[in-house]
């Protein structure tokens, strides 16, 4: 797919050089070439935006801009290599509004990174605008600010310098804004253009604007002379916490800005507190002098509040295996918007580090999550709750870390060696359900990170594959006939508890498994003369606990089935035959307790089954079935029948084969 799209970007670029050439100076020549080169190395990571092929003006359109490219690199947002220089990122966002007079166009309209140059110092942003909003001709007044912000009041937009950070000041903690004159925004795709090169193209002479740093960045680096790590090994996390503020401001917050001042600050509204936490995107080594005797830094970056900071710095460093706590004593300083303070880090002394990273690996629920719970046992053997927050681990690649290193004067090491390979309890709660997950910690007597995985499991959850093959005795019962035939006779119709089989909180029927397969079987039987009858088999979960008391919910129940059958008549005179009749399938739910009977005689409206089962094979099954009214003393209940009704003497097993049963709430 890459080789067909850079081949389609070089045809439409010849076409459009050759045309660029023609009608453009230098200067215009030069930044498309630019463009060009940017389009081909970015061409796969370009969102997607409404190109309209039909000249319309009822349509929505695209529409971008120009963000960057001074001279002084300030408007980038992920600290480059140097320490210095901060570059645009995939991902990143501006928020723009447009005012023509004293009305506006739009306002905080979602602009996002559609490419960028090859040093990444520049990059055009894209949006696409409601048919409803038309740019008449003339001039703006245009305000912009990095990243979209969380709130917005006219032109006061709210933004939060987060508390964990990456080392490059990605992701929206570097905050900017810009304010600008410029032409209308012109469409992306302009179908009315008389010269078809001239339908697709990229603006080189529309809005461009250049924004300014809110923040104050901090540069961390460990000089080569104070490395106290492994030589082998990088710093990958820091965590800091910075000295007392000026009147009470805090480092990281919630912060408002208004995007129309050209030399406004921020104004912190709710304080976050002073720690930060950097997990290193690039970890870093030590910085040492080349062969040249100029020093090569290697940097971690921080944004915080601007502001006037008096005291001690305090951090605390890991490495792969290793930790080192810093402190700068008697830091007295202004730390203002658009600058950048270098702190070294003395880290000659180390410790072996422990840590304990709990991943978040998705959640099955249904529903949301409000809170995790995880129940451990301490080194003196008390039951402890430790409480995840969840607006920080339940996100993609979210994480929580226990840090077990021995801190002076703490020391660990009887809670680690009665961690290591305990058995904990992690509880997922949603707004009508708590279910459980089991793990068994990893060796955390070992230094370094140990990582485990939670992930909220579905609300009911079960496959066999576990389960000892066993079955009740009536599951596969002889067919055909004989001088005995009262030997091919099975008129069971009990259920019976699967608490013994390891099924605790079942019932069934006529049950059998075997494989990791369940199977449910329904028994004919006829005489030949006129009489003739069918028994049922029965499968009923257990209740399904993990709903909440007081809560009723719509369920999606998946589950993996298929049918068989084996089947016998007799024909006087003629070979035996056999009908080819069909299992039937009901499924539905129940509040009955103990182990409800199966009934007998066939089910009506059931679902008939293919004929394509067996132990070890049951064809997967990706449709959810929905089930309304459900409570925590729901049952999920299966029905097994046949729709046979031949008039001749016979008997026969007619199998639902069952795995992978999934239940999630319907989130409404």
């Amino acid at each position: 797919m890459q080789s067909r799209l850079y081949a389609k970007c070089i045809a439409k670029i010849d076409n459009k050089i050759l045309h660029v050439l023609c009608r453009t100076n230098y200067m215009h020549i030069k930044q498309y070439i630019l463009i060009i080169i940017s389009i081909l190395l970015l061409a796969c990571q370009k969102d997607n935006f409404t190109f309209d092929h039909v000249s319309d003006d009822n349509r929505p359109y695209a529409v971008g801009f120009w963000a960057g490219g001074n001279a002084s690199g300030s408007t980038r947002t992920a600290i480059n290599d140097d320490g210095t220089s901060i570059s645009w990122e995939q991902g990143d966002n501006v928020a723009l509004w447009a005012l023509q007079g004293s009305s506006y166009i739009f306002q905080h309209q979602s602009f996002n990174l559609w490419f960028r140059t090859v040093d990444n110092s520049q990059a055009f942003f894209a949006s696409t605008l409601a048919a409803s909003i038309s740019m008449p001709d003339g001039e703006y007044t245009y305000y912009a600010c990095h990243p979209t912000p969380t709130n917005v009041n006219g032109t006061t937009a709210t933004f939060v310098i987060p508390s964990t950070q990456d080392g490059k000041m990605s992701g929206g903690a570097d905050i900017m804004v810009a304010q600008g004159q410029g032409p209308a925004l012109k469409k992306l795709y302009n179908p009315d253009a008389e010269n078809p090169e001239d339908r697709d193209f990229i603006i080189d002479e529309g809005l461009s604007l250049n924004m300014r740093h809110l923040i104050h960045a901090l540069r961390f680096y460990v000089s080569q002379a104070r490395w106290g790590f492994p030589a082998d090994e990088t710093v990958e996390r820091i965590v800091f916490t910075m000295p007392s503020k000026t009147s009470g401001i805090s480092a990281v917050g919630t912060v408002n800005a208004d995007v129309a001042s050209a030399s406004g600050g921020l104004t912190m509204t709710n304080n976050g507190g002073n720690t930060i936490t950097l997990y290193l995107r690039e970890p870093i080594g030590p910085s040492s002098a080349n062969i040249n005797g100029v020093v090569e830094f290697d940097y971690a970056a921080a944004a915080i509040m601007p502001a006037t900071y008096a005291g001690d710095l305090t951090a605390k460093v890991y490495s792969q295996t290793k930790a080192s706590q810093v402190s700068i004593s008697g830091i007295s300083r202004t730390m203002d918007a658009g600058h950048i303070t270098p702190v070294s880090l003395d880290c000659t002394n180390t410790i072996n580090q422990y840590y304990l990273r709990f991943h978040y690996g998705g959640n099955n629920i249904g529903e949301d999550i409000i809170a995790i719970r995880v129940n451990y046992t301490d080194e003196n053997g008390t039951s402890q709750i430790l409480t995840i927050p969840v607006e920080q681990f339940v996100k993609d690649g979210g994480f929580y870390d226990v840090d077990l290193t021995d801190w002076a004067p703490a020391n660990f090491s009887a809670l680690r060696n009665k961690l290591k390979g305990q058995n904990i309890v992690v509880e997922f709660e949603s707004m009508n359900a708590i279910v459980t997950q089991t793990i068994t910690l990893p060796d955390v007597t070992q230094p370094g990170v140990r990582n485990v995985t939670l992930t909220a499991p579905y609300l009911f959850e079960q496959n066999f594959n576990s389960i000892v093959a066993f079955n009740d005795g009536h599951d596969n019962f002889k067919t055909g006939s004989g001088w005995d035939f009262w030997n091919y006779s099975d008129t069971y119709n009990k259920s019976i508890s699967l608490n013994n089989n390891g099924l605790t909180g079942w019932s069934a029927s006529r049950i059998g498994v075997s494989n990791g397969i369940v199977r449910i079987c329904a028994r004919y039987e006829s005489s030949g003369l006129g009489v003739k009858n069918i028994y049922r088999g029965r499968l009923d979960s257990p209740a399904l606990s993990s709903i909440k008391s007081g809560s009723t919910v719509k369920l999606k129940v998946y589950f993996d089935y298929g049918g068989n059958r084996v089947e016998y008549s007799e024909t006087v005179g003629i070979v035996d035959t056999a009908p080819n009749a069909n299992p039937i399938m009901s499924f539905g739910t129940t509040t009955e307790t103990g182990n409800p009977g199966p009934g007998t005689g066939a089910i009506e409206g059931g679902e008939v089954l293919s004929i394509d089962s067996e132990y070890g094979k049951v064809p997967e099954d990706t449709t959810p079935r929905i089930l309304a009214g459900c409570t925590n003393s729901t049952r999920l209940t299966w029905l097994v029948s046949t729709d046979r009704n031949d008039n001749l003497a016979g008997n026969g097993n007619y199998w639902l084969y069952l795995d992978n049963i999934k239940v999630q709430i319907v989130s409404e």
